[in-house]
This record gives structure tokens, sequence and C-alpha cells, in this order.
């Protein structure tokens, strides 16, 4: 398996079985360039020539975090698994969770044996969607090889899935949005582990506006931007790590540039609003009731 690796932090996983999944082992080709790697509990961090941490192995099934010193390629040489025979696990909450095939999977096929629950998220370091009744919308639409991914679910259990060993032929219930913002270009995340993610509608006093471009700023970095869409809906994945960046929003429309006057705080891994209660952005003055 060869799996691009950007310099910065990626997400990645693994869908083949190493002779041996020793972190030292998996990342021997690149360990010169290799910062830290991580999961959601243990950490390994390479210096000196040697290893350091608490994190021993890279197992299929899992998402881990590595931050890279430049980019590269890693190629672990093992055997393919079945992706319907590896089991993963999802408990209440965010899951950091590998994909285990080797092959491109909507979102819809790949957690069709999950029974996915409404308000359920799934996202990857720049792209998220929601699980509402019988589909998932939102700007992540599928599950790529070697990539690695963050489940939220809103189950009070533990439940156990498997992906499919191959995609359905059939079309998938998901309501696809492309993110096509252009005044305000997001600047690289890579020095970002993480994200928040935001579901919001833009309103100008009760009107709602469609083709809004929306741009999420910390200082003067842009670190998200989308474009509303038909139904008001704009779907904003802000990259950023730990808690406290003040961010500040702008809005484009009808070639009109608005500073929003509410600002938010960065917090890793928050959701803000909901497909039925979305986060509004108010960009004039509400008619008071």
């Amino acid at each position: 398996q060869s799996i691009d690796m950007n310099r910065g932090w990626n997400w990645n996983s693994i869908y083949v079985q190493p002779e041996s999944n020793v972190v030292e082992d998996i990342f021997a080709p690149i360990a010169s360039i290799v910062e830290i790697a991580k999961d959601k509990e243990a950490y390994a961090m390479y210096g000196n020539s040697q290893w350091r941490g608490d994190l021993d192995e890279i197992n299929v099934g899992k998402m881990y975090k590595v931050k890279m010193r430049k980019a590269t390629t890693l190629s672990v040489v093992g055997e393919k698994v079945d992706p319907a025979a590896e089991v993963v696990k999802v408990k209440s909450g965010w899951n950091w969770i590998g994909y285990t095939a080797s092959f491109n999977m909507s979102i819809a096929d790949a957690f069709a044996d999950l029974n996915p629950q409404d308000g359920d998220v799934v996202k990857s370091k720049n792209d998220f969607a929601i699980y509402n009744s019988y589909e998932w919308v939102g700007t992540l639409t599928a599950l790529a090889p070697g990539s690695g991914y963050m489940y939220y679910s809103n189950a009070t259990e533990e439940k156990e899935f498997t992906y499919p060993s191959q995609s359905s032929a059939q079309p998938t219930q998901m309501r696809i949005l492309q993110r096509r913002a252009n005044e305000f270009v997001v600047d690289d995340n890579s020095n970002y582990s993480g994200n928040m993610t935001i579901v919001a509608v833009v309103k100008n006093g009760d009107v709602m506006e469609t083709a809004a471009e929306v741009g999420v700023f910390a200082g003067a970095e842009c670190r998200g931007a989308n474009v509303s869409e038909s139904d008001g809906l704009v779907f904003l994945t802000i990259a950023g790590e730990g808690y406290g960046d003040l961010l500040t929003i702008k809005v484009k429309v009808d070639e009109q540039i608005y500073d929003v006057k509410d600002k938010l705080t960065f917090e890793d891994d928050a959701t803000l609003g909901t497909l039925s209660e979305p986060f509004v952005i108010q960009i004039g003055e509400e008619t008071a009731i």
C-alpha cells in the first residue's frame, strides 16, 4: 500500500496486514522526516534516531494523525485485508476509525452496516457529512484508501460494523454538496491536526441568502470557506488545533462583503449547528417580532 503523506498533518489508515505492525517498522523507510504519530490515546515521536512515546503499533481499522517534516510516500508491505472481515468498533461520541478497503467507497455504502442514527457525523481532515434519517448530507461524499476519519456516534451503546468487500452498483442516498468558494481562499491547513465543523445559514435580517460565500478567519488566515446551497445551508470545516483561537466571519453576497459581528472560538472537534437547527450567520438586522 502506498500512502501519499503531505508536509504537516495527515489523517491516515492502512488496509494491509504488515508482517510487523510495530511503529518503528511501519515508518522505518521515512522515520527521519516523521515528527509525530498519534491515535486517540497514545503518541510516538521520532528524534535523535529513536522513537519515544506510548504508541506501539499501527493497526488496520484505526486512524492515525501523522505530522511530517516534508512530503513523501509511505509504502506499507503486507497482504490486503478483506474489508468485510475486519470489524470496526464505534463507541458513543467521537471515534478515530480507519478505512480498510483498497478502493473509494461512498459513505452511504461504507456505513450501511453501522445503521447510522440521526445526527451522526463523519469527517475527514477537510470535509464532513451528517446523517439525516435516510441520507448523508455534506461535503464528504466518499472514503478513500489510506485516509483516516473521525465518526461521531449518537448511539448510547458500542456498535460494530464492517465495510463491504465492494461498492454497491446501485445509486446511494447522498445529497452531494460541492465546495466552490472563490472569494475566500482557504490557507494551507497542514499546520493543524484537527478541525471543527459548522452547519449554518446566512441571513440578511429575516431573509435567508443562497449562493452566499462564507469565509472563517483566525486573524488574516482563512481557516474554512464554502458557499450556501439552494436550501440556504452552508457546510464549513474549520482547520485548527486545541482551543481558543478567535474566529471571525466574512460573507460575500452580490459582490458586497460583510464583516459579521458575531465571533466564534475554535474548539477541536466541536460541532456547531445541525440540519434542523443551523447556526445563523447574520449580516443584517433581524426584524423585531
